[in-house]
C-alpha cells in the first residue's frame, strides 16, 4: 500500500496516510475474522491491483497481467467465490488501463488457471487436492444463503464505520477529482467500483463477511486517505478527530468483548 502512493502518486503529496488507514481497517476487522484465509485474499488483492496499475502505458503489460491474475488464482484456492472478481479486473484492464488486447486477455486467463493446472496434475498423481486445501482452511462454496442474523454487533459496527468512511471519501473525491491527473482519476474510479462490488457481494453472501470486508478495506483506504490528506478546513479537521475517536472506540469495544 505504501508503494501504491509512492510509485503511482495516488495522493498529490508525500503521505503515508493511505497505508496507515489500510492498516487501521485491517486491525479493526481482525477481531471479526477467524483464521488467516481472509488476510491471504486481501494481500493477493493488493498485489494484483498494484501490478495492474503498472500496466498503464507499459509494453511489457501482458507479463504484469499474468502475475496479477496468478495472485488472484492462488488466493481463489482459499476462497473460490473470488472468481466473481475476474470481470471487475477485466473492466479495469479495458477501461482504466486501456489494455484491450488479445495478449492481455490470454495472459489473464492463463495466470488465473495456473494453480488449477497444478492441482489437476497433482490429482492425476493420486493426490487428494481437496483434502490438502481443506487442511489449510480453504473455502470452496459460494453458498447463496442470505442470512444477516449471523452478523455480530462488532461486525455491524465495523462495516457501518467503513461504509460511512467510504461515503465521505467518495463525496470528497467526486468534488475534487479534477485536481488529479487522468491516471489517478481512473484508479479512483476503479476503487469506487471495487467498493460497490464488495457491498453487493456482502448483500448476496453475508456469511462470507470476513473475506469481503477485508477486500473492502483495500478499496476504501485510498478514498479516506484522499479526504483527510487534501482537506485543511476547520470542519474537516474536526471530522478527522471524530473519525479517529470512533475508530479507537470500535477497537476498544472489540478488545473488551474478547
Amino acid at each position: 500500500m505504501v508503494e501504491w502512493n509512492v510509485r503511482y502518486n495516488l495522493l498529490r503529496t508525500y503521505s503515508r496516510l493511505m497505508a496507515v488507514v489500510y492498516a487501521l481497517f485491517t486491525v479493526m476487522l481482525g477481531r471479526t475474522v477467524e483464521g488467516c484465509q481472509p488476510f491471504i485474499v486481501q494481500m493477493a488483492l493488493v498485489s494484483a491491483f498494484y501490478l495492474l496499475m503498472g500496466c498503464y502505458n507499459d509494453r511489457n503489460a501482458p507479463a504484469r497481467v499474468f502475475y496479477a491474475f496468478l495472485a488472484m488464482g492462488i488466493s481463489s484456492l482459499f476462497f473460490f467465490p473470488l472468481l466473481l472478481l475476474m470481470p471487475l479486473m477485466w473492466v479495469v484492464l479495458i477501461l482504466n488501463m486501456r489494455m484491450l488486447s488479445g495478449r492481455a486477455l490470454m495472459a489473464s486467463v492463463l495466470g488465473y488457471a495456473v494453480p488449477y493446472w497444478v492441482g489437476l496434475g497433482l490429482w492425476c498423481c493420486n493426490v487428494d487436492v481437496i483434502a490438502q486445501l481443506q487442511t489449510l482452511g480453504a473455502e470452496h462454496t459460494f453458498g447463496w444463503q442470505i442470512d444477516f442474523m449471523s452478523w455480530t454487533p462488532l461486525q455491524l459496527m465495523t462495516l457501518g464505520f467503513m461504509l460511512l468512511s467510504a461515503v465521505l471519501g467518495m463525496i470528497h473525491y467526486l468534488r475534487q477529482r479534477f485536481s488529479d491527473k487522468s491516471f489517478v482519476r481512473l484508479m479512483y474510479y476503479c476503487f469506487l467500483t471495487g467498493w460497490v462490488f464488495c457491498i453487493v457481494a456482502l448483500c448476496v453472501m453475508p456469511h462470507h463477511f470476513a473475506f469481503f470486508a477485508q477486500m473492502m478495506a483495500v478499496f476504501v483506504a485510498p478514498l479516506v486517505a484522499h479526504l483527510f490528506t487534501h482537506t485543511y478546513t476547520r470542519w474537516t479537521n474536526l471530522l478527522f478527530k471524530l473519525w479517529l475517536i470512533a475508530l479507537l472506540s470500535i477497537l476498544a469495544y472489540s478488545l473488551w468483548t474478547v
